[in-house]
């Protein structure tokens, strides 16, 4: 991946931060765009999965 990309990517997912009583934290809505390409399965057991 691009350097100018991967700055850019860092930047928009750090500005996506929220901080309240000290304690910083992301709402997952803001970010679940960051992780689109994403998409793993993983074997839960007993024949579940689960998509991560």
């Amino acid at each position: 991946m691009k350097q100018e990309i991967i700055v850019q990517l860092n930047k928009d997912f750090e500005g996506s931060a929220r901080v309240e009583n000290g304690v910083e934290f992301w709402m997952a809505r803001n970010i679940q765009d960051h992780f689109a390409d994403v998409s793993n399965m993983v074997d839960l057991g007993a024949g579940t999965f689960c998509r991560i």
